[in-house]
């Protein structure tokens, strides 16, 4: 719980920086904007090359943020699932009707090629493999 409560505190502060930064950058490009409009510098930008290079700086800044929210996420999603122990875990979930169709399909190539022993085998050998590693296998009705 305090290990909860000191990420959602240190996620807020990030999230206050991030904000912080958001706006300086965006003061900062109004005023290299309104520098160059003061110095006569209309020759070498008109006004669309100044929308075209305001966009571009606003949409670098907005994918700088977008991947800083999905590193957070990330690394919140690690420690919830290591905290958990969701890390060791894979679940398979299958219908009653898949397993109806996976059983039938192996009972016609069984009875067509007389393998038998061979596919129960092998399915055993899998399910066998997953226990060990410590998958869970839950079959959903």
């Amino acid at each position: 719980m305090l290990i909860e409560i000191q990420m959602k505190q240190k996620q807020d502060q990030n999230h206050n920086i991030v904000r912080i930064l958001e706006n300086y950058k965006e003061i900062n490009i109004r005023t290299v904007l309104k520098q160059r409009h003061l110095q006569g510098d209309q020759d070498h930008l008109n006004e669309q090359q100044e929308y075209q290079y305001k966009d571009m700086i606003l949409t670098r800044i907005d994918q700088d943020n977008k991947s800083q929210v999905k590193i957070r996420r990330k690394g919140f999603m690690k420690l919830k699932d290591i905290q958990q122990e969701n890390h060791k875990k894979s679940i398979v979930e299958l219908t009653q009707m898949e397993i109806e169709d996976i059983q039938t399909e192996s009972q016609c190539n069984n009875i067509k090629h007389e393998y038998v022993n061979y596919y129960q085998q092998f399915y055993q050998n899998i399910l066998n493999f997953l226990k060990q590693n410590q998958y869970q296998i839950y079959m959903a009705s």
